[in-house]
């Protein structure tokens, strides 16, 4: 069976208000909560891991997965 889709995967982290993506050893200590998302080049996720001790509402879930797919985007360019 041929390979049909390459996702790339992405961790978007939230710390208080903030969020950011693929976070250093540093970073790790300080987030509430993070998800790893993996988007396919037609940006549709095919993969999701919520981790970290806190809930993460629905507008930041939106926000974070906006963000993995602008990201996904540019790693995509990059490995071209």
């Amino acid at each position: 069976m041929p390979i049909v889709h390459h996702p790339v995967n992405i961790t978007v982290c939230k710390a208080g208000s903030k969020l950011f993506v693929d976070p250093t050893k540093e970073e790790e200590q300080i987030i509430d909560a993070r998800l790893a998302l993996a988007i396919r080049e037609d940006d549709k996720i095919c993969a999701v891991q919520k981790q970290g001790k806190k809930e993460i509402d629905f507008e930041d879930v939106e926000k974070m997965v906006n963000l993995a797919i602008e990201k996904s985007k540019e790693i995509r360019k990059l490995v071209k």
